[in-house]
């Protein structure tokens, strides 16, 4: 395989990458988001901080 053609592989893995955090970050965020809302309900003062989505 030409140097060219593996650069190539190598640069779209990376944009899948990124993609892939993207999405992932989002959810995480929807998820927060969720907890934070039920929690609410059940009457809790604190609620869940978004830094979860530092660990991803």
């Amino acid at each position: 395989m030409e140097k060219e053609q593996k650069d190539e592989i190598i640069e779209e893995l990376w944009k899948i990458k990124d993609q892939f955090s993207s999405t992932c970050n989002k959810n995480i965020r929807q998820l927060v988001q969720l907890v934070n809302e039920m929690a609410k309900k059940q009457g809790f003062d604190k609620t869940v901080d978004n830094k979860i989505s530092n660990i991803v």
